[in-house]
């Protein structure tokens, strides 16, 4: 296979793209672990994080 410089992992979900920059947050341990367990947790997180902002008013929805 040839490389070509890009990274084989794709954008999914809510409208992401592999152009995008990541944002990272450190957790408390607890829920450190509780996220790191779970099977899709990026898709996880995208979801979480759409809903509080919808819940507070930022985000559409």
């Amino acid at each position: 296979m040839k490389n070509t410089g890009r990274t084989h992992f794709k954008g999914k979900g809510l409208g992401t793209t592999d152009k995008q920059r990541p944002v990272s947050v450190k957790l408390p341990p607890e829920i450190d672990n509780i996220v790191r367990s779970l099977p899709n947790r990026s898709e996880f997180l995208r979801q979480a994080i759409a809903e509080k902002l919808k819940r507070d008013g930022l985000l559409a929805g």
